[in-house]
This record gives C-alpha cells, sequence and structure tokens, in this order.
C-alpha cells in the first residue's frame, strides 16, 4: 500500500476532512488530494508531523501493511470556546463560563470631615445575590482573609478578657487593702465603731472595684457610658485673667495660674470619684451580664 493511501485510511479513521489536515499541516486541502492520490510524495516533516496527528511512528506511515483502524486514535471533538461572562470586580480578570466564580458586590462608603476618604469593601453572596462576579483566586483570598480576621477577633476578646480579670482581681485587693487600713487606722486612734464599719465594708469594696473595673475595661454594659459621661463633665475652662505687664502683675498671674490649677484638680478628682462611687454601685449588680457579654474591642 502507498503512502497516500496510508494517508487517507489515517485521516478517514480519525473522522478528519481533507482541510482539517490540511489546517493542521499549514498546507492546502489540494496538497493533501495530491498526496493521497500519489501525485507527489510528501516532505520527511510533513510525514513526521502527519505521524504525530496519527499518533502512529512514521514507519508505521509509510510501511506497506495497511494501517489497523485499532492503531489509529480517532480525534476528539473540538471543545467549544468559552464564553465570557463578565469581569471580576476586584482584580478586574476575565471571568470564563468554565471557571468557578461567586456573585458578590462592591460596596463603597465615604468617611472624613468632607467625605473624602474611599472605603471600599467587597461582599460574597450565594448563588445569584450580588451585582457582580468574583473570581475564584479573590474569593478564596477574601474567604482567607476573613479566616485571619476572625482568629485575630478571637484572641482579642480572650485577651481583653484575660487583661480585665488580672486588674479587677488587682483593684479587688487594692480595695480590701484600703479598707483594711482605714479600719486599724480608726481601731488605732480610739474609734471603734468606725474600725467595725471599716471591717464589714471590707468584702463590699473589694467586690465593687473589683466589678467597677471589670466592667470598665470589658466596656460591654452601660455602666461605662454613664462612667465617661460623668466624668465629662470634669473638664471645666477656668477663666482669662486680666494682669499688668509687671513684676507685679506676673506674679498674680502666676499665682492665679497655680490657684485655678489646684481648684481643676480638685474639680476633676471630686468628678471621677463621684462617678466611680456610682459606677461601682451600679456595676455590683451588672457583672454577672458583663461576665456573659463579649468585651467591646472598640
Amino acid at each position: 500500500m502507498s503512502v497516500g493511501n496510508h494517508i487517507r485510511e489515517c485521516r478517514e479513521g480519525m473522522g478528519m476532512t481533507q482541510k482539517d489536515l490540511a489546517d493542521k499541516l499549514f498546507v492546502t486541502p489540494q496538497a493533501i488530494s495530491r498526496w493521497e492520490n500519489g501525485d507527489v510524495e510528501p516532505s520527511v516533516d510533513s510525514l513526521k508531523q502527519m505521524a504525530s496527528i496519527f499518533s502512529i511512528s512514521v514507519d508505521e506511515l509509510v510501511q506497506d501493511e495497511p494501517v489497523k483502524k485499532e492503531d489509529v486514535v480517532p480525534v476528539t471533538e473540538k471543545q467549544a470556546e468559552p464564553k465570557l461572562l463578565g469581569i471580576c470586580i476586584k482584580c478586574g480578570r476575565a471571568i470564563y463560563d468554565n471557571e468557578n466564580y461567586r456573585h458578590g458586590s462592591k460596596i463603597v462608603t465615604h468617611t472624613g470631615r468632607s467625605h473624602n476618604h474611599e472605603h471600599v469593601t467587597y461582599k460574597v453572596g450565594d448563588d445569584s445575590q450580588g451585582s457582580g462576579l468574583i473570581c475564584e483566586d479573590c474569593v478564596n483570598r477574601m474567604l482567607e482573609q476573613k479566616r485571619i480576621a476572625k482568629l485575630q477577633y478571637e484572641s482579642d476578646l480572650k485577651k481583653k478578657r484575660s487583661t480585665s480579670w488580672v486588674w479587677s482581681v488587682i483593684a479587688g485587693v487594692v480595695g480590701i487593702a484600703i479598707s483594711i487600713i482605714m479600719g486599724v487606722s480608726f481601731q488605732k486612734a480610739g474609734n471603734q465603731n468606725a474600725a467595725i464599719t471599716m471591717y464589714a465594708l471590707t468584702p463590699v469594696l473589694g467586690y465593687g472595684l473589683f466589678s467597677l473595673i471589670f466592667v470598665l475595661i470589658n466596656n460591654n454594659t452601660f455602666v461605662s457610658d454613664i462612667f465617661f459621661e460623668i466624668v465629662s463633665f470634669a473638664f471645666v475652662k477656668m477663666p482669662g485673667v486680666i494682669f499688668s505687664f509687671s513684676p507685679d502683675g506676673l506674679a498674680f498671674l502666676i499665682i492665679i495660674k497655680i490657684i485655678f490649677l489646684i481648684i481643676t484638680v480638685l474639680i476633676f478628682a471630686f468628678v471621677v470619684l463621684f462617678a466611680a462611687a456610682i459606677s461601682m454601685l451600679l456595676s455590683m449588680f451588672m457583672f454577672p451580664v458583663s461576665l456573659n457579654n463579649e468585651p467591646s474591642l472598640s
């Protein structure tokens, strides 16, 4: 059997037309026809290319024996070109229908005094929820960032809770120590009633300071809002001072400023103590609530 007949059998065995084979070899269909009819012998390079296309050796292609049909690997159906579905709203990459993707939305918010700070976030939806498409790589990165953020959030909660316990215990011990010291002082001064009262108030003061610090650090009840709202009244602005630019006038200014500073400190101390007293009474009842709620990280 001639080479031309071998080429024809292999081509037909693979379900290819002369044009299909010609396109793969970058020749004309007429050249294929001339080879198969024996008018012209194909070049060595063409034989090698056809052998590769037919998945046989060059020797099998030029041998005298006919090529067995089972030796010819049929060509697979041409796969349809992937269809462009859209552009990833996060990275801008093209997304085709043969890829994994998710629907999502781009959320833009503006902050700042003149709303000139732009913050862009992306939300991954389910099924067809969302105004755009997000590619698989971006989805995986977003899920990984979400997982890391969750771990960081849980770590911060644990750290804040541990901090609140440590400082609350210290505050409770300090409260107990202060109460005992005051009781001993009253006892040495001969004021037995005051000493007994202080001794009796020792657990109350200890628990009060403990619960107050715990609630304030966790900041998960209304007690924190009340405390800081009262403390805000301590920041008072003292009036200006009129003085003459002379040694006596400067001395007068310095003395008045010192007096104002002392008054400011006393007012601040009084307001803070008052806020602490009110908040401590409330925190003694709100401690169980604060204990069961997650600490606020804001």
